[in-house]
């Protein structure tokens, strides 16, 4: 007799995250839209930073400021929190939980912004304003690239800053091929401010480095290219999975009857939108982890 194999991937990951802003108190404007769905979620996982304990690097640009006492305590906290794996979240725009909302510096460069205030308001984030501390996230570090005000959003120097101090960091987004110095033309920091909406620009360094956007650049429907290909790599595994569910079904109908004394005659499968991701037998309660590998996400932050 055939095992019977019911599952319903996509239908999963769209419930379990439109769930997730559900209880963020978030409203999405399409829940029903699975691509909508998920270019929300994984935008918004990607503006957080994960809370976890990571080292702090500091700029020699940023080390050689002249400092307010104020500005000096504000960053001592900062890399405090960073060091313990607290949340950084408070310090972040207040935009950040918005589904629609798209951060062109990330975007673009792969750059979070962080303010400093040393209170926080009744709306759960420190106070505003300038300077901002601009940071280079990475797992196992954050690196504090330097104090500047808002209007820094598109200016070079904090690539510079980042290819002077950590180019090992980037080094992965060099244009291979070209001739240094050869690009042209360079953007203005207003001209660039326009490209994020919709284009994936290059950026050249002082010693004639060219870079593809750090961040990924944006798609011509303004989402970032992250973005998009962390929402198509899940659809992928979640297709892949729901294959190897099928095709392996006598296999998990003889582990479930060994390990439960269940014998099941139909399989009822989900997909766990957890890290790693897995799925679950319902009805044996039995948890698997996916046997291939996963599709990279770049600097998606989960």
């Amino acid at each position: 007799m055939a095992i019977i194999v019911k599952s319903n991937f996509f239908e999963d990951i769209r419930a379990q995250a439109s769930a997730w802003f559900t209880s963020a108190g978030i409203t999405l404007p399409d829940p029903n839209n699975l691509e909508a769905v998920l270019f929300a979620y994984f935008s918004v996982k990607r503006r957080l930073i994960s809370m976890q304990p990571r080292q702090v690097m500091r700029s020699r640009e940023l080390q050689s400021r002249a400092l307010s006492e104020v500005e000096k305590q504000a960053l001592d906290m900062i890399e405090k929190q960073t060091m313990t794996g607290e949340a950084l979240m408070p310090r972040l725009s207040k935009s950040i939980m918005r589904p629609d909302f798209n951060d062109g510096l990330l975007d673009d460069w792969g750059i979070h912004h962080l303010h400093l205030g040393n209170k926080i308001g009744q709306d759960g984030f420190f106070e505003r304003g300038d300077p901002l501390l601009y940071v280079l996230v990475r797992a196992d570090a954050v690196h504090f690239i330097d104090l500047l005000d808002h209007s820094a959003f598109e200016d070079d120097q904090l690539l510079q800053i980042i290819h002077e101090n950590w180019p090992e960091k980037i080094a992965l987004f060099r244009v291979p091929g070209t001739v240094p110095g050869s690009l042209s033309p360079q953007l203005s920091p207003e001209d660039r401010r326009k490209a994020r909406k919709r284009l994936t620009v290059t950026w050249q360094a002082s010693d004639g480095t060219i870079y593809l956007p750090p961040g990924g650049g944006a798609t011509t429907a303004g989402l970032g290219s992250q973005v998009v290909s962390a929402a198509d790599h899940l659809l992928e595994k979640a297709l892949a999975a729901e294959k190897w569910s099928q095709e392996n079904a006598e296999w998990f109908r003889d582990a479930i009857a060994k390990k439960t004394g269940k014998h099941l005659d139909e399989l009822h499968f989900t997909f766990q939108l957890h890290e790693p991701e897995n799925i679950l037998e319902t009805q044996s309660k039995t948890l698997y982890r996916l046997p291939f590998e996963e599709p990279t996400r770049a600097s998606v932050q989960l």
